[in-house]
């Protein structure tokens, strides 16, 4: 089992492809079914940080901003574009490192190649860590 600590230089961010099908706006952290990203949304909570939401559309999306239901999964083509954004992004944040919750699979790699690309190219450290083999005690 994995697991991980809270510190106030990094930046946590999930992603889910399990999603509410809900048509009205959810909050992000709602529209993720995949049990295991509450536990995290708790955790990184508890230690005084926010967690975002990987979004192929919208990038990293805070956890409490309310969004649609969209059906859509990241074609290879689309990386560069969502990596450009991420990029943006943490630009913002500044964070010294970034936690990407997301299971390992053929259908993550690329979001979590998008992450690792905008990341790297700001010589910020990208943790991966699977949902499913944290320790959350």
């Amino acid at each position: 089992m994995s697991s991980f600590v809270v510190s106030s230089r990094a930046l946590y961010c999930a992603f889910s492809s399990e999603q509410s099908e809900a048509p009205e706006p959810l909050r992000a952290l709602d529209r993720c079914l995949d049990p295991h990203i509450r536990r995290i949304a708790a955790c990184v909570e508890k230690g005084g940080q926010k967690l975002f939401i990987l979004s192929g559309i919208g990038g990293l999306i805070s956890s409490d901003e309310r969004i649609y239901h969209h059906d859509h999964k990241l074609a290879v083509e689309e990386v560069p574009l969502l990596s450009l954004m991420i990029f943006q992004q943490l630009s913002e944040f500044d964070p010294e490192e970034v936690y990407l919750f997301i299971k390992s699979g053929s259908d993550t790699i690329l979001y979590r190649n998008a992450v690792k690309f905008a990341a790297e190219n700001l010589l910020i450290q990208v943790v991966v860590l699977d949902p499913s083999e944290l320790d959350y005690d």
